[in-house]
């Protein structure tokens, strides 16, 4: 496991870098993030339902990596530049300058979430999304929860200062992608007009309901247990997600989905117990991992779902259409919060209730893990969705491989599946003296002095720095 999760970071971590950092920007500052809390006060509530709704907005119009003019990433990266001095004294500024400065941020960002849904569908095969994506999301929320800590104890310059870094070092790398010549893929399924898509819209809007009623109507009243939570928090997801992107590609997208249902309904169950640190460490707990294998599975899918079909928007869109929901579940648990209901099983309920649709309207959306793979039936299905990248890493371990001989290629590649000399022995039917010969054979031809030169020389070819 954790060997291909090192080796999907080694290989897209531009990538997820790139959304790590613009989604951490959103959520360290427009979206009920630390930074808006410390600048603006009890504002914040407001401010921010408004500048997500802008931002989920902005979602729905994603720019093309390969065709559309409409953004051009230098030109984001330079307005940040310009909005970065009234961002930093963001506290300083009128309402309705902060309103405006705001509902920019806001569009910004979201249209580098946006571009990043194309390039994540563009750039990562079918096999490897699921921990891509997780790994993204981890460094989100790592950088959220590092922002919590440190924000009641840096000036509020700093605050103000760390949304500015984040969205400027991902501008950047939209600019540096917007210059990669890419593939595009046309349509997988010539035959079907995609309407799997829709019922993927309105499955992520109502299970996300329940996420933005958790946020806005359960966590509140967690109030007394302020310092707890503020180091423990999302500990839970950033610690677990890598394991649901894991399973998204070695199992099945659903099976990661159900796992997130059961866990946030095992987080509405622990809620309604008698108030305690134990019934709020197991809400919280539960809660996180939940939503974070949720959360994995919404820009997983949705990009799965876009490459399949050949539709650039159904990626952005998807991910719109989860942001929406938290709106509206946040929308719903101010209205709860209003009429003070006191019995936790009324929120429970309300929160249970999207899961439970939400259960039976994943019958409607397929397995997309399989529409990576060469054995489906359909024709007209292409064998795989593997991208230039990845084809030309391939083309390069080959062409390094090219001085050995078969067996010493064979060897080569089961040392680097870790096998030890006894299994390769065992497996090849050879003594260890043989082997002993052929691997020093095999680093001689190649340059290389022990088994990490050769993973390092096979790995990471200077394609990828090419390209990435």
């Amino acid at each position: 496991m954790w060997s291909d999760i090192k080796y999907v970071y080694e290989l897209h971590k531009k990538l997820i870098f790139f959304l790590g950092f613009a989604y951490g920007a959103t959520i360290v500052f427009p979206a009920f993030g630390p930074a808006l809390s410390v600048a603006v006060g009890d504002k914040m509530p407001l401010m921010s339902t408004a500048a997500f709704l802008c931002y989920t907005i902005s979602f729905l119009f994603p720019p093309n990596p390969k065709l559309d003019t409409r953004i051009k990433p230098k030109n984001v990266f330079i307005a940040i530049l310009i909005l970065a001095p009234a961002i930093l004294y963001f506290d300083m500024l009128s309402l309705p300058f902060q309103w405006g400065l705001l509902i920019l941020f806001s569009l910004f960002t979201a249209q580098l979430g946006s571009a990043w849904t194309q390039y994540f569908r563009l750039m990562v095969i079918n096999e490897h999304r699921g921990k891509v994506a997780a790994l993204s999301i981890g460094l989100t929320f790592l950088i959220l929860y590092i922002c919590t800590i440190i924000i009641d104890y840096a000036p509020v310059r700093f605050a103000l200062l760390l949304p500015v870094l984040l969205v400027l070092y991902s501008a950047k790398n939209l600019y540096d992608f917007y210059e990669t010549d890419l593939p595009d893929f046309p349509s997988q399924h010539k035959g079907d007009t995609g309407q799997n898509h829709y019922a993927l819209y309105i499955l992520f809007v109502i299970i996300y309901i329940s996420g933005g009623f958790t946020y806005a109507g359960i966590f509140p009243k967690f109030l007394p247990y302020a310092f707890i939570s503020k180091y423990y928090n999302v500990q839970p997801l950033f610690f677990t997600v890598l394991f649901a992107g894991f399973i998204a590609d070695k199992i099945g997208r659903k099976t990661m989905l159900y796992i997130g249902f059961a866990m946030v309904g095992l987080s509405f169950t622990t809620f309604m117990m008698p108030a305690s640190y134990t019934s709020y460490l197991l809400t919280q707990t539960f809660t996180q991992i939940g939503w974070g294998f949720v959360n994995t599975y919404v820009w997983t899918v949705s990009a799965d779902l876009s490459s399949y079909y050949g539709k650039r928007t159904i990626a952005a869109r998807g991910v719109s259409c989860m942001l929406f929901g938290t709106v509206l579940g946040a929308i719903v648990a101010h209205f709860f919060n209003q009429a003070q209901f006191t019995l936790d099983i009324i929120y429970g309920a309300a929160t249970l209730i999207p899961i439970f649709i939400g259960l039976i309207l994943a019958n409607f959306i397929p397995e997309t893990l399989k529409y990576g793979t060469s054995n489906l039936s359909d024709s007209n299905l292409i064998n795989s969705i593997d991208t230039q990248l990845e084809k030309d890493l391939l083309d390069q371990q080959n062409m390094v491989l090219e001085p050995l001989t078969n067996r010493e290629k064979e060897i080569a590649l089961l040392l680097l599946d870790n096998l030890t000399r006894n299994e390769i022995c065992s497996t090849l039917n050879i003594s260890i003296n043989t082997l002993k010969t052929h691997i020093r054979h095999i680093y001689k031809k190649l340059g290389v002095t022990n088994k990490d030169s050769l993973r390092k020389k096979l790995e990471k070819p200077q394609i990828e720095k090419q390209l990435l």
